[in-house]
């Protein structure tokens, strides 16, 4: 009988998509009791020959396909087809240790609430300036850095399908970013608490290029609107730029260009937080001028 449903949505991934399910296939666990749902969101590339073989050798591994919809709208889906009283999600570029899933199903029987676990960067991945800017606030570096009201991110979470009841992602998130901030604010506002399980760790092993991980927070800008207009009272909790700010961005512009083609190594970390800043306040402002 299925306890346990791991929910891995992915998108044109499937070399990252292979190591993480290597991982997840391999655990100290019982495969009789947990399932893997890999949710494909619309790739083009190998991704669904790659978990139809792997499911001749594992029958607890699912794969579904939807066309390109987005992340909430994908692990709404998994949600929907998933049999187990634990749900655990995880991102398609996240290896875990064999004690993963015994780790998450401590914290759901001590707690029954939501368990997160910290995500790490590979150590040879910090020898760029750019990974150590995106490690030192965009990726979890300790679980102490995880100690907030609500859950940021599903790249390593659990939760009961009683705790999560009814709720869902808000599909209307459709570009990247704040889908998962949404969702765990609606169960922080109804007395859900979440828990650090150090032992649930990750590594993060996609290493972003610059150019990916700005379109990235171009996305999340935009969604920034989103999420203030929905809640306004996070507007404080979040960075929300001023009037000013916005109106003077464009003259930015041309130091950006300037700086982004610039060799790794001769940029030093404080200087990416600029040329990203810059990105998520452009999504920022294009929103707003589009009225969201």
């Amino acid at each position: 009988m299925i306890q346990i449903s791991i929910i891995i949505p992915t998108f044109n991934r499937s070399l990252l998509l292979y190591k993480t399910l290597t991982r997840v296939l391999r655990q100290n666990f019982p495969k009789s009791l947990y399932e893997i749902i890999v949710v494909d969101d619309g790739s083009k590339d190998n991704t669904q020959k790659l978990v139809t073989n792997l499911r001749k050798e594992y029958k607890n591994l699912a794969y579904v396909y939807q066309k390109h919809k987005g992340r909430a709208v994908a692990k709404n889906l998994g949600i929907d087809i998933s049999r187990g009283k634990l749900i655990i999600f995880l991102d398609d570029d996240i290896l875990v240790n064999e004690q993963f899933i015994s780790e998450h199903v401590k914290y759901y029987k001590k707690y029954d609430q939501i368990t997160v676990g910290p995500i790490e960067m590979p150590k040879e991945f910090l020898e760029s300036n750019f990974i150590k800017y995106i490690s030192s606030g965009t990726f979890v570096k300790s679980a102490d850095s995880l100690k907030k009201p609500f859950f940021h991110t599903t790249a390593n979470l659990s939760i009961s399908r009683n705790v999560l009841g009814e709720e869902c992602f808000d599909e209307s998130f459709s570009l990247y970013g704040y889908e998962d901030l949404d969702l765990g604010y609606r169960l922080f506002k109804k007395g859900v608490k979440t828990f650090i399980n150090k032992n649930a760790k990750g590594v993060h092993i996609h290493k972003y290029s610059l150019a990916n991980f700005c379109e990235n927070k171009y996305q999340a800008g935009q969604n920034l609107v989103r999420i203030i207009k929905k809640y306004p009272d996070l507007k404080n909790y979040l960075y929300y730029p001023s009037k000013i700010t916005l109106h003077l961005l464009p003259l930015l512009s041309p130091i950006i260009l300037i700086l982004k083609p610039i060799p790794d190594g001769l940029i030093p970390p404080r200087v990416y937080k600029i040329i990203v800043g810059y990105y998520y306040l452009k999504g920022t402002r294009k929103a707003l001028l589009k009225k969201i």
